[in-house]
């Protein structure tokens, strides 16, 4: 059995708990902790919410049989919030760790500890952490967007657009670390798909700046509060991952006068003026056979340069394909190259690549900027298109992977509405507008060959076939 002498965590409890006790809100915490780099700390957290709202009880057992079929290593990587386990099992490891004097707070100074160092030191910040070893490309991106936040008058606004997956997030944490000793005022990083924006800056200026904001006033008079007493120095604010402009991001943004205020959007959406919008786009070929090389190494892909270029090529040098398909070839070192590029194919003609393990993300493993597979982060775009759009998205990919004339399209479409028991008129506008939805969530790409041509990437071109079988 692991002995643990002492306990590896200190007594006192710590600002985050003292904020539980006093009433305020178990999620505020949970989403303070995740976007801190504590996410299974904070998953537990989650889970501790959901049992106390349920009132759920539970027996003391055998607690030291997750201790003694586990070892050191393990134990610590536990206690240091890096080891995914259940629970149960984690309320055991507590108990054994204090067997004489277990109380519920010690969960509280185990999961916020490191939540409060981070909050104590430095300028207040909640970037979330980077999962990459070392970051390729994207330097004229990052010089072009530090040159547009830095423009004086107005709120400065500006917008890295692109496909799920070609690294939006990750260019947006690199260049606030980059960058974090220009923002004198804090580094706030907001989730525009999963939270509340307003309360999400109502939380940040309570945890991070001790801003006191006078009770009974209204919601959008709170965010203003926030706003006027923000801390002197400029300020970075990161809305991550925006799907609705004027309902996520507008409602809450600082007044347009306070130029100090510096706003940067990660979005797969298109925007236009008065935004300024960079686009991201996939790697070039060398980049994406750096990318690889930085998880499975050099002599590895040495054995198989050629196999290593071409898997890249499959994936459409795509930076999420890539870092996922590296992951999954470092948990399998007896898994050659091609031996896995082949499998993709195969599993592709069946339509089923896209579900394949390599592209999916691994949730033990917390160290990854990204946050879902390559098939969760297309669904996400998916939710958001109509019928017509799914539509097009699926008879596209029936298409082999080329450019792909409109007339053809068309043509195709045509055939599908008169051979179709529903006997459907052929709506050229509905099939235009469907295009452009494509176009807006960057699922479908205007080739730069030819005139009226347009061209899938080929993981979106594998998604949209699944979807066929669905």
């Amino acid at each position: 059995m692991t002995v643990v002498a002492e306990p590896p965590l200190p007594r006192t409890l710590v600002k985050l708990h003292d904020r539980l006790t006093k009433g305020e809100s178990p999620n505020l915490v949970e989403m303070q902790m995740e976007r801190a780099g504590c996410g299974k700390q904070a998953m537990l957290v989650r889970t501790i919410n959901n049992d106390s709202n349920n009132n759920r009880k539970y027996q003391d057992g055998d607690v030291s049989r997750p201790v003694r079929n586990t070892s050191k290593a393990t134990l610590n990587k536990f206690v240091r919030g890096s080891e995914a386990v259940s629970y149960e099992i984690a309320r055991q490891f507590c108990v054994y760790i204090w067997p004489d004097e277990w109380r519920p707070e010690h969960w509280y100074e185990w999961l916020t500890t490191e939540v409060d160092k981070k909050i104590e030191t430095g300028k207040p910040s909640n970037t979330p952490h980077s999962g990459v070893v070392k970051f390729i490309g994207r330097e004229p991106e990052l010089e072009q967007l530090h040159a547009q936040l830095q423009q004086s008058g107005l709120v400065a606004i500006s917008a890295l657009e692109g496909m799920g997956g070609v690294g939006k997030t990750e260019l947006a944490i690199q260049y606030s670390q980059r960058y974090a000793s220009l923002y004198e005022g804090g580094i706030c990083w907001l989730h525009a798909r999963e939270f509340n924006v307003g309360t999400q800056i109502v939380g940040f200026t309570q945890s991070y700046l001790n801003l006191k904001i006078p009770e009974g006033l209204e919601f959008s008079t709170q965010v203003a509060f926030c706003w006027r007493n923000w801390e002197k120095g400029n300020v970075l604010l990161v809305f991550d991952d925006v799907v609705n402009y004027r309902q996520d991001v507008e409602p809450y943004l600082p007044p347009s006068s306070s130029s100090r205020f510096k706003v940067l959007i990660t979005t797969r959406l298109k925007f236009g003026p008065p935004i300024q919008s960079i686009p991201l786009d996939i790697f070039s070929p060398s980049q994406s056979l750096d990318l690889l090389t930085t998880f499975i190494g050099e002599e590895r892909i040495q054995r198989e340069p050629d196999v290593a270029r071409t898997l890249c090529k499959w994936l459409g040098y795509l930076p999420l394909g890539i870092e996922l398909t590296g992951r999954y070839l470092i948990t399998r070192d007896d898994l050659s190259i091609s031996t896995l590029l082949f499998r993709l194919q195969e599993k592709a003609k069946k339509r089923e690549a896209i579900k394949h393990n390599a592209l999916q993300l691994d949730e033990k493993i917390g160290t990854s900027t990204a946050r879902r597979g390559v098939e969760a982060a297309f669904d996400l775009s998916w939710d958001e298109l109509d019928d017509h759009s799914r539509h097009l998205g699926q008879l596209m990919s029936l298409f082999a992977q080329a450019p792909i004339p409109w007339n053809l399209a068309e043509e195709t479409e045509k055939k599908y509405c008169n051979n179709t028991e529903i006997n459907k008129e052929f709506d050229i506008e509905e099939f235009e507008d469907a295009r452009a939805k494509l176009i807006d969530f960057h699922l479908l790409n205007i080739s730069q060959q030819e005139e009226n041509t347009y061209r899938l990437h080929p993981l979106i071109r594998e998604f949209f076939r699944s979807k066929l079988e669905a």
